[in-house]
């Protein structure tokens, strides 16, 4: 009797842990999958590559397709907008307008658009910003950033989203808002 036992309890064990597999799995498929949408609908709606600067109009439209394939989606939240840079923000305008390539490269360099958004929302910071686009140059444009933002930036319970990569790391690691 005590071997049926645990050969029933072996059996119980085993088809949990293999359910637990499967979960994961799963999850993990969806999350893939999930990613492979994104970026796909990112560059073929807007032309949008996984560094470049996304706005909010981007997310939204990307929201309401999601809407319609994945449903209930932590994705499609309408939170999650509230972190994405407004389309008529100053830094969205300088890139959009005519710095898309050299911005790109500073935030590669920083590794964010964060330092570039602080500047480009300060007067002073925005027209420096201008003339390095201006002037064609990324070190030119690193410079500025090196000579204006001296002080560190603001503590942020909810930082910023800034382009697509970043919007899928949120994605993947759960963070988005319910």
């Amino acid at each position: 009797m005590n071997s049926l036992w645990i050969t029933a309890l072996a059996f119980t064990v085993g088809v949990n842990v293999q359910l637990a597999g499967n979960e994961t799995q799963q999850r993990e498929n969806e999350q893939r999958v999930l990613t492979e949408t994104v970026y796909r609908f990112m560059a073929a709606n807007a032309d949008i590559q996984p560094d470049d600067l996304i706005v909010q109009s981007d997310v939204r439209d990307l929201q309401d397709f999601l809407r319609v394939t994945h449903h209930h989606m932590a994705f499609s939240s309408p939170l999650l907008v509230n972190r994405i840079l407004a389309d008529r923000s100053p830094l969205s305008r300088l890139y959009y307008r005519d710095g898309g390539d050299a911005l790109r490269s500073v935030a590669e360099a920083l590794g964010s658009y964060a330092p570039l958004d602080r500047l480009a929302s300060r007067g002073s910071g925005r027209k420096a910003l201008q003339v390095a686009i201006d002037s064609g140059s990324v070190v030119e444009l690193l410079r500025t950033i090196e000579s204006l933002e001296s002080r560190p930036p603001p503590a942020s319970s909810q930082t910023k989203i800034y382009t697509t990569r970043e919007l899928v790391g949120e994605l993947v690691t759960g963070d988005l808002p319910r």
